[in-house]
């Protein structure tokens, strides 16, 4: 579910997303054995502590600028989530609270 509003005069967007998402931390050998279709941003050999696996309800804040011919786009993310873990040693762990991103990205067409 999302909504958004563009202003004609300035070139500019502005929206909100509603979503439900999950999200996942692991290393590469956990990604690799126990899940498929995961960004791995993580360098090979990288031994996390801690694996999670989280899901919750999202919220999307974005905006487009566009100026010059080119745009300039801003999200943020908050999602309230919980879930499951387990560190090193096998210890279960349940999860609860909230991730946040913010990014921005400029685009010259």
């Amino acid at each position: 579910m999302h909504g958004s509003v563009l202003d004609n005069a300035n070139g500019k967007l502005k929206g909100v997303a509603y979503n439900l998402q999950q999200f996942i931390v692991a290393d590469a050998a956990a990604t690799a054995s126990s899940l498929t279709n995961v960004l791995n941003i993580l360098p090979a050999g990288t031994k996390l502590v801690l694996t999670l696996n989280l899901s919750g309800f999202t919220t999307t804040a974005y905006s487009t600028l566009t100026l010059n011919g080119g745009k300039i786009v801003i999200d943020e993310i908050s999602a309230d989530v919980s879930g499951t873990g387990v560190d090193v040693n096998g210890t279960p762990a349940l999860v609860k609270g909230t991730v946040d991103f913010s990014g921005r990205t400029i685009k010259v067409e």
